[in-house]
């Protein structure tokens, strides 16, 4: 049994099974005779107290020697069995153990058992121990970790919280400029405003003193001509004095009392004299003109159905026909460079511009574009216009690029046509004519719904037009025998040509059609269903004391004298 006892204190735990498995069988192989304890046990036979005293508890036997000193072969500490054993074998071993040596097995068993129980525990607390240490570092690992993640997130939010404090410095300052821009924005159009205000004010003096000037030279002539007069009458009477004749009494009787009738007979012979039936267009469109009609013919052929002359009978006369000869009629601008035409229409009347009542101009050309044609050529083309300068040259401008006088460019001609339409005190009707081929600008379509309107960009802050006219936007349609489709572009679709969102910008105004005519009926374009007819507002006249009766100075003195003085 040294061999069992050698093996028993030799088993791991993990092989407990085994070595209980052993303990049981150890019976078969005790031997009959006593052996040597261990422990204060006997196997094979009874206890020796003795023996278990002198024998020591650790006493093991080296490997390869019995415990008796007999050397025998080597055994393997790692099997109970030896499966190449020779020699025979105890005969002690095949006798039945005793009760007492199996009391005391089993009590070596269990204390075995229990030893091996506390070897576990104790590698169970070990390894629980162990696993505790390794849970602990890493745990320690883990809150290094955590901090080190907790320094970065920290950082990271001092980062973000640097970056909202830099961006909201960044809106601040953008805001901050903003405001200066805002204000810089202000104080510039409030200059605008002023300097249009200015510029406003230098051209109406410039309109008085123009006006003024124009008086005056009026008055010198007038003057002149009241001198001559008197020396000439003061000649004839001391020529009369010195031949003897008698004076020569004028006969009244073949002169018509045109100032003896009342003032509503009067102004029914102006309007006969001073009012056509048709428009007056200074400025026709050369579609309906004839292959040898120019526009200057036909603005004269108009202006002689006028009896102009009777303007200059007198100045009751000149003070009666004036307002009947620019209210009554219906003035035309009807072609390209027509802001330039009107500009010059309304400087050169000067101040009668209070009795306009109806004005019909085309779409400004700084906001349309003629299909097919290059808008850069405007002011070259209307600068090399004989037609123009002939117009103008009619209203007192013998060239278009003073200062003063009327632009050929567009924007230009518009701005100033505006700032002088919008102080028509009796303007009545305003038509604003769209021809089929102008593409109109979408972003402009509000500007020009809005001309003569409180909006109206020519009018200063907080200014209102002189007058409120009815306005009347006029869409013509193209002719049957012109192309639907220029330069790609389709001229009936009223999307891609500008109409509609022109039409969908005009408010408080009425929406016509109309289509193109020949100069055969003295007008370039009808409106559909008509135009209306103003009569301007004529106050009461007063009839002038006339004087006593001339006398007719003898002619062929008269006429001697008036060649002498170079009258």
């Amino acid at each position: 049994m040294v061999g069992y006892v050698e093996f028993a204190d030799r088993i791991p735990p993990a092989k407990y099974k085994r070595a209980r498995y052993v303990s049981q069988r150890a019976p078969s192989f005790s031997r009959p005779a006593p052996c040597p304890s261990i422990s204060g046990i006997s196997f094979g036979g009874v206890a020796d107290p003795e023996a278990a005293a002198q024998t020591p508890r650790d006493t093991e036997a080296p490997d390869g020697i019995d415990v008796s000193g007999n050397e025998s072969k080597r055994r393997k500490v790692h099997s109970f069995f030896h499966h190449e054993r020779t020699e025979a074998l105890d005969p002690s071993l095949l006798e039945p153990t005793s009760p007492l040596e199996q009391a005391n097995n089993i009590f070596y068993a269990q204390d075995i058992g229990k030893q091996y129980q506390l070897a576990v525990k104790d590698f169970n607390i070990e390894v629980r121990d162990n696993r505790i240490r390794a849970k602990d570092k890493e745990i320690s690992e883990l809150s290094g970790k955590l901090e080190w993640k907790e320094l970065q997130l920290s950082t990271a939010l001092t980062r973000i919280d640097d970056l909202r404090l830099d961006v909201t410095v960044r809106g601040v300052e953008l805001q901050l400029s903003k405001y200066k821009n805002d204000g810089l924005k202000e104080k510039k159009s409030t200059l605008e405003r002023d300097l249009e205000s200015a510029n406003a004010t230098i051209m109406n003096n410039d309109v008085s003193l123009r006006a003024m000037h124009r008086d005056l030279e009026l008055s010198k002539v007038e003057i002149q001509h009241y001198k001559n007069q008197r020396l000439i009458g003061y000649l004839l009477r001391c020529m009369r004095n010195l031949l003897g004749m008698p004076d020569v009494i004028q006969d009244t009787s073949n002169i018509f009392p045109l100032m003896k009738l009342p003032g509503e007979l009067r102004n029914r012979v102006y309007k006969l004299a001073l009012v056509l039936h048709h428009p007056i267009d200074f400025w026709p469109m050369p579609s309906g003109l004839a292959a040898e009609t120019s526009r200057r013919d036909t603005v004269e052929q108009d202006l002689k159905q006028i009896s102009g002359n009777l303007l200059r009978v007198s100045r009751q006369v000149h003070k009666e026909t004036v307002p009947i000869l620019y209210g009554c009629n219906r003035f035309r601008f009807s072609h390209l460079g027509s802001w330039t035409v009107l500009h010059g229409f309304l400087a050169h009347i000067n101040t009668n511009c209070q009795y306009l009542s109806s004005i019909s101009i085309k779409i400004p050309d700084t906001w349309t574009r003629v299909i097919g044609d290059e808008p850069l050529q405007l002011p070259e083309r209307l600068l090399n216009d004989a037609d123009l300068h002939a117009v103008l040259r009619r209203f007192g401008y013998n060239s278009i690029q003073t200062p003063a006088g009327p632009s050929i460019k567009s924007h230009r001609a518009f701005s100033r046509g505006c700032e002088m339409l919008v102080s028509l005190p009796s303007l009545r009707s305003f038509t604003i004519v769209i021809p089929h081929n102008e593409e109109i600008y979408k972003p402009a379509a509000q500007y020009i719904a809005n001309i003569l309107t409180a909006e109206d960009r020519a009018l200063v802050l907080d200014g209102q037009p002189a007058s409120t006219p009815k306005r009347m936007f006029v869409f013509l349609r193209r002719p049957a025998d012109s192309p639907q489709v220029v330069a790609t572009r389709n001229l009936d679709d009223d999307v891609a040509m500008g109409r509609r969102k022109l039409m969908s910008a005009i408010q408080g105004a009425e929406i016509k059609s109309g289509c193109y005519r020949t100069m055969e009926g003295r007008v370039s374009y009808a409106v559909d269903g008509g135009e209306d007819e103003y009569d301007y507002d004529v106050p009461e006249y007063y009839i002038e004391q006339q004087g006593p009766e001339g006398f007719v100075l003898f002619r062929p003195l008269r006429a001697a004298a008036k060649r002498l003085l170079g009258c």
